[in-house]
């Protein structure tokens, strides 16, 4: 299964399943599109619509297209627009399991490790406590056990 494929047959990548109150994560399609969000507790601060491209080795090119914000974002949107920014990636497979609160257990079968954050560096946003500095989410978890496609793409046996 190519790196394409893994990153665009989940429905998203999350950055903190265990917090009940985050709501961070990228979700790719195999069009190029995307969008990311970056929210927490009742507010979500940030989405914005991307296109990306993979590019060797391992180079994740994100190209920014359209951002939302609430009020406490410090960025003016169009600044955003048609900037680019290129992040290394790596793919492992293996499970991540927890609970969370209020939502119950998790399991994911693969990580996206990203050396850098793949918001836009514009983006300018308080600190979340008790996630800390949000630049410093690198780690992101996709293929959830409950999708239903999962046993096909890694051969995972049980149910969904």
């Amino acid at each position: 299964m190519s790196d394409l494929d893994i990153l665009t047959t989940t429905r998203s990548w999350v950055a903190t399943p265990w917090d009940y109150n985050s709501c961070i994560y990228l979700r790719f399609r195999a069009d190029g599109s995307g969008d990311m969000v970056l929210g927490y507790g009742q507010a979500i601060i940030a989405k914005i619509k991307f296109g990306f491209s993979l590019n060797t080795p391992n180079e994740l090119a994100l190209m920014y297209q359209d951002f939302q914000g609430d009020r406490r974002v410090k960025i003016v949107p169009c600044s955003i627009s048609q900037k680019s920014k290129a992040v290394h990636y790596s793919l492992k497979e293996g499970e991540i399991a927890g609970e969370a609160p209020n939502s119950g257990p998790f399991k994911y079968y693969w990580t996206l490790s990203l050396d850098n954050s793949p918001f836009p560096e514009e983006l300018r946003v308080p600190e979340i406590s008790p996630i800390g500095d949000v630049w410093h989410l690198r780690e992101y978890y996709g293929h959830n056990a409950n999708e239903t496609a999962l046993g096909e793409l890694t051969g995972a046996r049980g149910s969904p």
